[in-house]
């Protein structure tokens, strides 16, 4: 976030250091405001599940059950469709994401394989 309101600024901190807010503020899921520092700290040992590259304060990211994606590699590991938010997806051990098509499809193939 870029340019925050004066009147705010003296009113917000960060929820770790308690700096003021005034020039720009981060949050996370939660919605706890953190200053650009904090943050950073944060996701410094914060990589992608997927690419394996490190996350920076300015990626988009998904969290899935403490895994971080950049949301350019959230996708089906079969078809590489991308998954947005509220799809229906599988996760496998290994990290790697299936969409709801694609993992019906696989349990439906390995149900025929495992029935031979």
């Amino acid at each position: 976030s870029s340019g925050i309101n004066a009147e705010y600024g003296q009113c917000l901190r960060c929820c770790l250091c308690s700096a003021p807010l005034s020039d720009s503020c981060f949050f996370d899921k939660e919605q706890r405001l953190y200053c650009k520092a904090d943050y950073q700290r944060m996701l410094d040992a914060s990589t992608c599940c997927m690419c394996s590259a490190t996350i920076s304060t300015n990626d988009l990211v998904y969290r899935v059950y403490g895994r971080m994606y950049h949301i350019r590699c959230f996708l089906c590991c079969r078809c590489n469709l991308p998954l947005r938010k509220g799809d229906q997806y599988l996760m496998h051990g290994n990290g790697d994401l299936a969409c709801k098509v694609c993992s019906e499809e696989a349990a439906r193939d390995q149900y025929y394989i495992s029935g031979e």
